[in-house]
């Protein structure tokens, strides 16, 4: 007869067991190259071989800031400054001014209690358009995306209040290619590649 604590520890064992069985074979990267460390060989998660290592690159096709803000017919500082309090969204995500039912071009500009700045990005007829920057309280970005008529372009960036950076996506016609990862000392954690990107 098995007594109440072995079969206790029994059961524990099982979901253990249960648990990491499940969570190393059910992953949702199917179509990701990760890469954990740069010292390391790259595993093909299609089929779970290990390939001769290789720098994993990007480029996007996308445009660039410069090229986005040339949109603005004069220069982006010249048009209305607000804060986030002053816009309204719509359900189709187009930025509206408080009392104005034209779609917003200009920019949205949020600050701390202390007058830090927190926020700022730009609009044009509604949609991001050109750079979206955060801060932390501590003055140093949290993170910076590009955006072109509403849609990511680009590297967007995550940073950890230290100033190191947090995280690294890459986007191109809208499409999600991959991502970097790094602890708050700056090592590489992670480095995934989509193979077949998705929106």
């Amino acid at each position: 007869m098995i007594s109440k604590c072995g079969m206790i520890n029994f059961c524990l064992l099982y979901l253990l067991v249960l648990f990491f069985t499940c969570f190393s074979g059910c992953s949702d990267s199917k179509n990701l190259d990760v890469k954990k460390d740069s010292n390391e060989q790259e595993i093909d998660s299609k089929d779970g071989n290990l390939s001769s290592p290789k720098k994993l690159s990007f480029e996007s096709r996308d445009r660039t800031v410069e090229k986005i803000l040339v949109d603005y017919e004069k220069p982006i500082e010249s048009y209305p400054r607000i804060s986030s309090k002053e816009s309204r969204t719509d359900q189709s995500g187009v930025v509206y001014r408080n009392g104005i039912n034209e779609p917003f071009t200009g920019r949205i500009i949020d600050y701390f209690a202390d007058g830090k700045l927190k926020q700022e990005s730009t609009y044009l007829n509604g949609q991001h358009h050109g750079l979206h920057v955060k801060y932390f309280e501590n003055g140093n970005r949290s993170f910076e995306a590009t955006f072109d008529n509403g849609t990511l372009s680009g590297i967007t960036s995550r940073w950890w209040p230290n100033g190191l950076k947090r995280q690294e996506e890459f986007w191109s016609e809208g499409k999600f290619y991959g991502r970097k990862l790094w602890d708050e000392s700056g090592r590489l954690l992670k480095e995934e590649r989509v193979t077949t990107p998705n929106q």
